[in-house]
């Protein structure tokens, strides 16, 4: 009976704290959730209106900026029946913007006689703007298939960028 008391005072929390942040959390998961199922729907206009009106996308090198442009990336990535799944990792969220990053995982449909191309995992950037009460995406990039190496001491350029000695 304990436990079920304690459980219950941090669930009051957990909700308190994500009303502080104006629900951040909960509705850009809805937005989020609205992208990923547009692709399952193959709805471009639909996906197009989850972003705000100057949002930029970048989709493994490919770049639209503005609903309109965005609209004619997804309508040609759509045509080859694309899925995709996010699992964010970190959101942070202030006032009328919030952050996400995470993994997402790309794949064709499952094509004739159950056969479907392998999934390709990326990772994701996608920030939130609130607009007239609603999260919108301002900004998403997605990246698949990369591989992160660390970074050495040999990757820094050897020289100062900038002189020494004077301003």
């Amino acid at each position: 009976m304990r436990r079920t008391g304690v459980l219950g005072v941090l669930a009051v929390f957990m909700v308190a704290v994500m009303s502080a942040q104006d629900g951040a959390p909960a509705s850009t998961a809805l937005t989020r959730n609205a992208l990923a199922a547009g692709y399952y729907n193959v709805d471009a206009a639909g996906i197009a209106l989850l972003f705000t009106d100057d949002a930029d996308v970048v989709i493994d090198g490919m770049r639209a900026t503005g609903r309109q442009q965005i609209y004619a990336l997804y309508k040609t990535q759509l045509a080859a029946r694309t899925l995709l799944v996010f699992s964010p990792r970190k959101i942070q969220a202030s006032g009328g913007l919030a952050i996400e990053s995470g993994v997402s995982l790309t794949r064709l449909a499952t094509l004739r006689f159950g056969i479907s191309t392998p999934a390709r995992n990326g990772r994701y950037l996608m920030a939130f703007t609130r607009v007239d009460g609603e999260w919108r995406i301002s900004s998403l990039m997605i990246q698949n298939d990369v591989t992160f190496g660390t970074e050495t001491t040999s990757d820094r350029p050897s020289q100062p960028l900038l002189p020494s000695g004077g301003a």
